[in-house]
């Protein structure tokens, strides 16, 4: 979906067509969309608020794994996270715009 996209990453979306091959590679994706992309986290970041942990969500806007819609149930569950969108992004925004994540590490990690 973001072969398109510049990447950081020479050929990624080759690389990512490649693992497709490997063993196990298609069971650990559909477990992991019927399990951790489908459990609810709501009392997980529930605790981190209250353990006071510092949290930086960057979204990408386009992202169709974890959509942005997600933000807001994030906010109601964790009032502390800072959120940050990144409006060109899909799902694979570390390596698609890895300057604008860093820099937002950097600045969350300064201001902590």
């Amino acid at each position: 979906a973001e072969k398109d996209i510049p990447s950081s990453v020479p050929n990624v979306a080759e690389r990512q067509a490649a693992e497709v091959g490997f063993r196990g590679f298609l069971s650990a994706v559909l477990s992991s969309q019927r399990n951790m992309l489908a459990e609810d986290m709501f009392n997980d970041h529930r605790k981190l608020e209250e353990e006071r942990v510092p949290v930086l969500a960057i979204w990408g806007k386009r992202d169709k794994i974890i959509p942005p819609s997600a933000l807001g149930d994030m906010s109601q569950a964790n009032r502390g996270a800072r959120h940050m969108t990144v409006e060109e992004a899909g799902h694979g925004l570390p390596y698609t715009h890895p300057k604008t994540v860093v820099q937002a590490i950097k600045e969350f990690l300064r201001e902590g």
